[in-house]
């Protein structure tokens, strides 16, 4: 409005032309106008919007306000764009903007982590104008095709605010802008158009201004091997303080690098090792070419006066001061790459890497840092961190750090190794912290010495339970400890195990049954003596029998474990198929027999055990066949057997095969053992579904499992009767109808008294 409260004509805008007749606008019920576009009848409307409230200008994100004028006027959609990446072609931002003369203004907040130099890319079809904090930035508000532009920009660290603008009059329409961290150069690395021979012997260059203090690493050049000549070329870079307008001393020299004849155009870096620091100032950045073949080539642009060079030998090195110059009218596609603040190097000089240690041993440390501003760094600019690393004996993944001590401000010193479990290490830590607050930070770990404790108990092979440290295992067992640890062993007491209690007596070392002992350098063995009482009748025990069928061919047979399982438990799977496969069974099982029928054909027998974990309960085990058959399974789980820590000294067993209707096991004899209260087990797989109508005499608790009734089904029976005698022949099973068969006798030794 104008001063007197009417509409200004100033600001009248032209939203239909030409117009041959009155234009009829009609007001929507939100307050829009809406009319009929000549150009083809389309209903145009205009939305009223005044200015953004408040805060409406995103973070990390752009407003984009779009209008359907190549001007900034009349808007027709506001929306949120986490970037300007767009590439229109012929069409438009949106279906209610027509696909040409329409415009965009964004703006929003954007964080800038760090402070830097920050490169601008722009390219646009046709015009667009960028500002960072309301300074202009790019700006070519020009009918282009598509064009990139590019600008760097030093930010603070922070938010900054960020408007772009846009037009497109017809045709394309793109509109892209992105920034990054540029990188810190110094010269020119863009690619200009022009080449020329990278000649023997000459030293040529162009100066470039630098702004702020900073150390060089690098220099690059863009340089091939297509030259004249016929070999490859050898070069040097060099950087020179500015001498009134000419090379002066000597700053840097790289090291060689050779251009291949035939190498096509690439950037190629010549490294500057160590880095040199320069302060602010002018500086000419420089190749030195030498021999030979005269083959590489260097690119640039025409600039008058912009090149300095002259004539020496590359032999005789890069000279001081550069000599005198003459002029020519190229600057050259070379920068030099540079930190504003590099990082300080920090070194360990003691201890040194494979240096061992033991509880309360006296370990030194030293060291230093350098800084390519800074110099060599004070004994104030070092913290030494001595941490303590370690896991869990029985949980790899529980790894943590303790830090035991902290030395700030020296140079050397010296700690007393700590007393802690294993498995643990140390790590002797040196920050070095430069004047700019950059830092380096080298670390060497330190191994304990270490030694072993074994644990066993008597009677052994009953899972009785001991504790060393936090950790509880199963004796035997066997724990690494470090030289000089002071341990706490208990015997956990009363033990009740398969329905025996044990109580412990006394341990071999005479200590009392929650007792420390300090390891030393050689490994030891503690022995943790219990009585008995209670129990069974001194037969290893049947806690249960479970079955498994599997009806149909497979290679996979998942066996049901009994749904209890203790740790200690024997576990005994018999397991008939149908054919004679190979058999790929599962990590911890011992494997006993895998007898085929009588004649090689027909079905196969096998027998598996373990000392179970624990784990077991309720959980389905794969024994995999080499073929796909049918098979049946049973598992029994056993206490009160001796577990020597060899399991096949405490099982043993007698096999025989026939084809008949009276699966018949052969007499056993254990070798490991003689008149004790033996467990026997008596079991037969056959082919076929013939059930089992008879098991052995004396045999209790028989039990048949098939894997189906068909042509091509197995089965199989067992029985067990406890019997102290030195061997038994358990007699025969009878079947339903004559089959192949293989038959079994397994003798279990029970627990110790």
């Amino acid at each position: 409005a104008g001063s007197n409260g009417l509409p200004d004509p100033n600001n009248i805008v032209t939203f239909v032309a030409p117009a041959a007749a009155p234009v009829e606008l009609q007001i929507g019920p939100g307050g829009d106008l809406f009319y009929v576009d000549f150009n083809g009848g389309t209903i145009r409307r205009i939305t009223f919007a005044g200015p953004p409230p408040p805060g409406t200008i995103p973070v990390n994100a752009f407003r984009g306000e779009y209008y359907d004028n190549a001007d900034l006027t009349n808007r027709l959609l506001v929306r949120t764009d986490a970037t300007i990446n767009f590439d229109w072609g012929l069409g438009s931002p949106d279906p209610s903007i027509g696909p040409d003369t329409f415009s965009v203004r964004w703006e929003g907040y954007w964080d800038f982590p760090v402070s830097g130099r920050y490169r601008f890319t722009m390219t646009t079809d046709d015009g667009m104008r960028v500002w960072a904090d309301n300074v202009s930035v790019l700006d070519s508000w020009i009918l282009q095709p598509a064009t990139t532009y590019l600008a760097d920009v030093r930010f603070s660290a922070g938010r900054h605010d960020i408007r772009v603008e846009f037009f497109d009059n017809s045709e394309e329409a793109v509109a892209k802008v992105s920034w990054a961290q540029a990188p810190n150069i110094l010269g020119k690395d863009t690619i200009g158009a022009l080449i020329r021979n990278a000649p023997n012997g000459l030293k040529w260059g162009s100066k470039f201004s630098l702004a702020e203090q900073g150390t060089f690493s690098k220099v690059s050049a863009y340089l091939d091997g297509l030259g004249s000549g016929s070999g490859g070329q050898s070069f040097r870079a060099l950087i020179y303080a500015d001498s009134s307008g000419s090379p002066g001393a000597l700053r840097a020299t790289s090291g060689q690098v050779a251009v291949p004849h035939g190498q096509s155009a690439r950037w190629v870096d010549f490294p500057i090792s160590p880095g040199v620091a320069l302060p602010a100032g002018n500086y000419w950045v420089v190749l030195h070419g030498g021999p030979t073949g005269n083959a590489a080539r260097r690119y640039g642009d025409a600039v008058t006066g912009a090149e300095r060079y002259n004539s020496d030998s590359y032999s005789n090195g890069a000279t001081d001061p550069f000599g005198t110059a003459s002029t020519g009218n190229w600057i050259w596609s070379i920068y030099a790459t540079y930190v504003t603040n590099a990082p300080p190097v920090a070194t360990i000089a003691t201890p040194v890497a494979g240096t061992t240690w033991k509880v309360g041993d006296t370990v030194s440390f030293s060291g230093s840092a350098t800084d390519p501003e800074d110099g060599t760094l004070p004994a104030s600019a070092l913290t030494w961190d001595i941490v303590l690393h370690h896991c869990a004996p029985d949980d790899p993944n529980s790894c943590h750090t303790h830090l035991i001590q902290s030395f700030p401000g020296v140079a050397q010193g010296s700690f007393a190794a700590p007393d802690h479990e294993y498995p643990s290490y140390l790590e002797v830590r040196l920050t070095a912290r430069d004047s700019g607050g950059q830092t380096d930070v080298k670390s060497v770990r330190l191994d304990p010495q270490t030694t072993t404790f074994q644990f066993t108990t008597d009677p052994s092979g009953v899972g009785l339970q001991l504790v060393l440290g936090s950790t509880a295992g199963t004796a035997p067992f066997t724990r690494t400890v470090i030289v000089g640890s002071t341990n706490s062993m208990s015997a956990p007491s009363p033990q009740t195990i398969g329905g025996t209690t044990y109580t412990w007596a006394s341990w071999s070392d005479a200590g009392a049954q929650t007792h420390n002992v300090v390891a030393g350098s050689l490994s030891a063995t503690y022995t943790a003596t219990f009585t008995s009482s209670g129990g069974n009748s001194g037969f290893p025990t049947i806690q249960s029998v479970t079955s498994t069928s599997f009806p149909t061919d497979s290679t996979t047979h998942n066996v049901q474990m009994p749904a209890t399982v203790n740790a200690g438990d024997l576990l005994i799977v018999f397991f008939a198929d149908h054919g004679t496969p190979g058999m790929n069974y599962p990590s911890g099982w011992t494997f006993f027999f895998g007898w085929s029928s009588w004649g090689g054909t027909g079905n196969k027998f096998w027998m598996f055990a373990k000392r179970a974990s624990g784990t077991e309960g309720g959980t389905t085990v794969n024994f995999q066949t080499s073929a796909a058959v049918k098979a049946a399974a049973q598992v029994y789980r056993i206490t009160g057997w001796r577990d020597s820590g060899t399991i096949t000294n405490d099982i043993e067993y007698a096999n025989a095969g026939a084809a008949s209707t009276s699966p018949n096991p052969s007499s056993l004899n254990p070798t490991h053992w003689d008149v004790e209260n033996t467990l026997w087990i008596a079991a037969y797989g056959a082919d076929g579904d013939n059930d089992a109508t008879a098991f052995p005499a004396n045999y209790a608790g028989g039990v048949y499992t098939e894997s189906d009734h068909s042509a091509t089904s197995t089965s199989m029976g067992s029985a067990w009767r406890n019997l102290a005698a030195a061997s038994e022949d358990p007699g025969p099973f009878t079947i339903a109808a004559s089959a192949f068969w293989i038959a079994s006798i397994v003798a279990v030794r029970p627990a110790p008294p």
